[in-house]
């Protein structure tokens, strides 16, 4: 028989701190726009300029750099 841990498991390592106040926060405030894609200005030191434009494919999923280190 399986028994049931009732108590919230413990969190190692809480960045998220008292003073933080997201209550009038705006969930995926910027979604649609990033979506859309977004574009990259590089001026190399030859004074010439490249430009890039990047979209996410469907179901793209954007990872912080220390998770993607683990799941490349």
């Amino acid at each position: 028989m399986n028994k049931v841990n009732s108590e919230p498991p413990e969190i190692a390592d809480n960045d998220m701190l008292p003073e933080y106040d997201f209550t009038d926060g705006d969930r995926s405030k910027h979604y649609q726009a990033y979506r859309g894609g977004h574009t990259v200005t590089i001026h190399q030191a030859d004074e010439t300029t490249v430009v890039q434009h990047f979209t996410l494919e469907d179901g793209a999923v954007i990872l912080d750099p220390d998770v993607l280190r683990v799941f490349s």
